[in-house]
């Protein structure tokens, strides 16, 4: 099972937090806009809005809700999905609200899995102005040690098979 396929899991599960739903959240944009030579922002695998009613990713194809962006394989449909982010960050819709924030290792979890919930925990306050009440590490294998670590630092480790 790939990382998607964790991700579309775990959110379809009675585990997952309630509340809006998006995948692949692009993270950085605070440090992008301070810099003057090109940054490539990161990518959070999911992020749930927990103040918002429950809805799936825009991606998935039982999504009910209205489209909030355009295929980005297709220029002439519109907007890309990092402009759309970008512009609730300019825009501050969602902001101050809480989230979960999700990341998926196909493989056993890490001190790596570990370090990037820590900094896009930091990425997403600093862009958004959300405050991130949950991490969330996906793997389909657990190392106690890894476990023991994020148990430490408040995040929490779901297997998803």
């Amino acid at each position: 099972m790939g990382e998607d396929a964790l991700v579309e899991a775990y959110i379809r599960s009675e585990q997952s937090p309630d509340g809006k739903w998006w995948v692949e959240v692009p993270a950085g944009f605070s440090v992008q806009q301070n810099r003057r030579q090109s940054v490539t922002l990161k990518s959070v695998d999911a992020v749930c809005l927990t103040d918002q009613p429950q809805q799936l990713p825009e991606t998935y194809p039982d999504y009910n809700g209205s489209v909030e962006y355009v295929n980005p394989n297709i220029p002439e449909s519109g907007v890309t999905r990092t402009e759309l982010f970008r512009r609730v960050r300019d825009l501050n819709y969602f902001n101050g609200e809480q989230v979960s924030i999700i990341e998926a290792k196909t493989g056993e979890s890490s001190f790596k899995s570990i370090g990037q919930l820590e900094a896009y925990k930091t990425l997403l306050e600093e862009d958004f102005g959300w405050t991130v009440k949950e991490q969330i590490l996906l793997s389909a294998d657990r190392d106690p040690i890894v476990d023991d670590a994020a148990s430490s630092l408040e995040i929490r480790v779901v297997n998803v098979r």
